[in-house]
């Protein structure tokens, strides 16, 4: 039986069919591009590049694979310019470390931005709601559509689980870094607004711990996050930012430990309080008038002691949790990002990587124009 010839492609020539011209020895499958998305490359070992190199005697050098990739290129696409990746590698050697690095993300200073929601994905979040502390429902689209929001922009920043110290050094560090003043003071009125993926009922408990003076809302269903391309991860990160440099990885899990075991001691608090003020009987009580006669009285005012009571149970009951809420702190593994609105639509992002890979406040001080 005869050989068959190679130069015809394996499923027949026809009218509508191309003469088929096989690939060359020196090509390789795939080609570079300047559009891989960040955190799916990874890098090859240099050392079995170079040994490929002197076994096979081809090259995988960009100017190499552009080389080759151009000579098979129909005429109309050469004439059409397609091919423009190799303008990103003149000034790159084959085979050197640098190439490579072009493609490799680096998650721990990935504050350039990310892909920006687009319309259909903000009309598919616009409904859904996003919780107040006393669990008032609100749709997320009303924190930034023009009609309603308060200001020209938005910078949504969205928080793991109502536990993690990490947000909470982070959210505590946002909060000092832009003062009310400096708030106030940014030339395009921003709101700035924080997301978590817990139970409203942890939001007074929340801003109780990290001292926040911006709203906080409640998305305890995750939806929003998923739409908006944040997921879920169990990566801490290999760097640690600047909002934690005080906070070391052991000395942050033990923290989170450590505000659980307060939040469920000041709930103690709050049952020994309410069951003080239960006693009082401030119908019968004597009401005492602020008389000579009574100034040198050691008995104290029983209303003034009911307003202090109640004043305490109100402290203890922002930082207090309950048993029942260990389980609402949010998915451990969910991880958030910043979205900036500008006239109803996402200007910028930024989705995390890994549990501390929220953007710099320094970076977000120039992004809202606070420096330069």
């Amino acid at each position: 039986m005869a050989a068959r010839d190679r130069s015809v492609s394996p499923i027949g020539t026809s009218r509508f069919e191309r003469p088929y011209t096989p690939m060359s020895r020196h090509a390789t499958p795939t080609t570079p591009s300047s559009n891989f998305s960040k955190g799916h490359f990874s890098k090859p070992s240099l050392s079995r590049w170079s040994e490929t190199d002197s076994q096979e005697g081809y090259s995988t050098a960009p100017s190499s694979i552009h080389q080759t990739t151009e000579e098979m290129l129909p005429p109309t696409l050469k004439e059409l310019g397609v091919l423009h990746s190799h303008q990103h590698f003149d000034n790159t050697d084959s085979g050197s470390e640098d190439w490579y690095a072009h493609f490799e993300a680096d998650e721990d200073n990935d504050t350039l931005g990310d892909e920006c929601p687009d319309g259909a994905t903000l009309a598919a979040t616009f409904d859904i709601p996003v919780y107040t502390p006393d669990g008032h429902e609100i749709p997320f689209g009303h924190l930034y559509c023009p009609a309603t929001a308060l200001n020209q922009r938005q910078l949504i920043v969205f928080i793991r689980h109502f536990y993690c110290g990490a947000c909470q050094a982070y959210v505590k560090a946002i909060s000092e870094g832009i003062s009310m003043q400096d708030y106030f003071a940014i030339p395009i009125p921003t709101s700035i607004i924080i997301i978590g993926c817990g139970h409203p009922n942890l939001i007074p408990f929340y801003k109780e711990i990290t001292g926040t003076s911006f709203p906080v809302f409640a998305e305890p269903s995750r939806r929003l996050f998923k739409k908006l391309g944040m997921v879920l991860s169990g990566s801490i990160g290999r760097q640690r930012p600047e909002y934690m440099r005080d906070i070391s990885a052991p000395a942050w899990l033990a923290g989170q430990v450590t505000t659980i075991r307060h939040g469920l001691r000041a709930r103690k608090e709050v049952k020994r309080i309410v069951k003080m003020t239960s006693g009082f009987d401030l119908i019968q009580a004597p009401r005492y008038q602020n008389s000579t006669s009574d100034s040198n009285s050691q008995e104290e005012d029983p209303y003034q002691q009911w307003a202090d009571l109640k004043r305490a149970e109100m402290v203890a009951r922002a930082k207090s949790i309950r048993k029942r809420d260990l389980i609402r702190g949010g998915n451990p593994l969910q991880i958030g990002g910043e979205f900036l609105f500008e006239d109803g639509e996402v200007i910028w992002c930024h989705r995390m990587r890994h549990y501390r890979n929220h953007v710099e406040v320094s970076d977000i001080r120039r992004l809202l124009d606070l420096d330069d």
